[in-house]
């Protein structure tokens, strides 16, 4: 209507709210009596009553020369109209991007992948609320994926740190153990004393003398010692002990007492005991398993080696028999 009462095409895009000129050319629709009005003006001026021609808009000036009364004012009037219109489509579209329409508009987009969302960002058909949503989206996608990756950098640091300290562990306590076992050899090992010479008794006053008291006989545990101990997954012990006594030994009785690894406590976690009916030579090592019998035993399997709150096993021997070589 604009265009056929004469209006320019700048104006009529800018009333309309038409960006350019191909989509103002898209919604423009003239009758055949407009063009033919068009192609008449290209042609020749059309004459009203008494000679005068019409104006370049469309107005009709009659005779005294006054435009005629509601050819330019409907015009003016149809395009406040379309003016008003386009402010209230455009009032209409800013309140629908509510917080709920928003939030449902997020909604449809978060089974989507990256691609697809970057592929409406630059397809140029969304407003700037919805674009901002789906760059939001993309943000968000982006820090998660960003923080879960520094987790999991942080906790195998950490499995690291613990692993590199448990092995440190382990390693003092064989160095322990091999220091203590070396320190029982030692005293185990009595050199025979050479014969003396016969000497003469001398004439001695009669007197009374008391017998000496018995030499203290030596307990064979204290001399055996514990190599290796390991905790396996299914809560068994796996020990090797070895006999640093002079004579073999059997009926060996012994506690397992069980102590955290990664921290310090004043009294075992946990113990149960053992008997060992082997016969093991002198200076040889035996290897066992042993396991709790009882109903809680399951717990040992929950701090075998390999977890992160690992126990550590020690054997405190009660009694064992001497055999005669």
């Amino acid at each position: 209507m604009l265009k056929a009462s004469g209006l320019s095409d700048v104006f009529a895009r800018e009333i309309v709210g038409h960006e350019s000129a191909a989509i103002s050319r898209q919604y423009t629709h003239l009758t055949t009596d407009d063009l033919r009005t068009a192609r008449i003006g290209r042609r020749a001026p059309i004459f009203a009553r008494g000679g005068r021609p019409l104006g370049h808009s469309g107005s009709l000036r009659l005779n005294d020369g006054q435009i005629r009364p509601g050819s330019v004012r409907s015009t003016l009037e149809r395009t406040d109209e379309l003016y008003n219109e386009k402010k209230t489509r455009q009032h209409r579209w800013q309140a629908m991007n509510t917080k709920e329409e928003l939030d449902a508009f997020r909604d449809r987009f978060l089974k989507y992948p990256d691609a697809f969302i970057e592929a409406q960002i630059r397809n140029g058909t969304l407003d700037n609320a919805h674009r901002e949503v789906l760059l939001s989206m993309l943000d968000e996608r982006r820090r998660a994926a960003v923080k879960a990756e520094q987790q999991r950098y942080d906790q195998a640091e950490r499995h690291h740190r613990e692993a590199k300290g448990l092995a440190w562990t382990a390693a003092i306590i064989s160095v322990v153990s091999a220091l203590a076992a070396l320190i029982s050899a030692l005293f185990a090992w009595h050199p025979p004393h050479p014969p003396q010479p016969p000497v003469a008794p001398a004439p001695t006053p009669l007197v009374v003398v008391a017998s000496p008291s018995p030499a203290r006989v030596s307990n064979p545990v204290d001399y055996i010692s514990c190599r290796q101990t390991k905790l396996d997954e299914d809560g068994a012990v796996r020990m090797t002990i070895r006999n640093n006594n002079g004579f073999p030994i059997s009926n060996i009785s012994l506690r397992i007492v069980f102590m955290p690894a990664s921290r310090v406590v004043s009294e075992p976690v946990y113990e149960f005991q053992w008997f060992i009916p082997e016969l093991i030579q002198s200076g040889e090592d035996l290897e066992f398993t042993a396991a709790d019998a009882s109903s809680s035993s399951n717990i040992l399997a929950s701090h075998s080696h390999d977890s992160t709150d690992e126990w550590l096993a020690k054997a405190e021997f009660i009694s064992a028999e001497s055999v005669p070589k």
